[in-house]
């Protein structure tokens, strides 16, 4: 892929990863996984519009984006809005009481973390992991490569219940 295709993957790329960003109101929590799987997925837990609570898995399968990209004739007239990522959303209602844990889990994150490790600890296998945590306050990004860092053991509880919670509504979509 010569140079200017290059440059035009990184921004469909930034395009594509626009569609993870949340809004957010307090109490939402997202969790996203870029792995080298040339998968990125996100789990989000929210309240919708309609006020009834949800929890959403996106997928953008990039790596085949990334094909089709290699082989479409880009030039630097091409628009990027004429490609469409791949990505496919699954949502299904929630109920009260795994928000209401998933926010206890997640209560006062937003001042208690230490600061994260050193760059040259955590890069091992390529995958990198980003909690969103939507408080009152603001919002709390932690992002790591590889395995959770052991100044951030406060966070396994709530990684743990969003594993269950994926695990119990996309059970069937997670296994290939």
């Amino acid at each position: 892929m010569n140079a200017a295709k290059y440059e035009k993957w990184e921004s469909f790329y930034r395009l594509a990863m626009s569609h993870f960003n949340h809004l957010g109101q307090p109490g939402d929590i997202e969790f996203i996984t870029e792995s080298v799987s040339e998968q990125i997925e996100a789990i989000k837990v929210y309240r919708a519009l309609d006020g009834q609570l949800v929890i959403e898995k996106m997928t953008w399968n990039s790596g085949l984006d990334f094909k089709k990209f290699q082989q479409a004739k880009v030039d630097y007239q091409l628009l990027l809005n004429e490609l469409k990522p791949t990505i496919f959303t699954q949502t299904y209602p929630l109920e009260p009481q795994d928000l209401d844990e998933l926010v206890h889990l997640s209560q006062g994150f937003a001042f208690t973390m230490p600061a994260p490790p050193k760059p040259e600890f955590v890069i091992q296998d390529g995958t990198r992991y980003e909690l969103r945590l939507h408080h009152y306050s603001g919002k709390v990004n932690l992002a790591w490569h590889s395995d959770l860092p052991e100044e951030w053991y406060a966070l396994q509880p709530l990684l743990d219940k969003l594993d269950d919670l994926k695990m119990h509504f996309f059970a069937e979509t997670t296994k290939k």
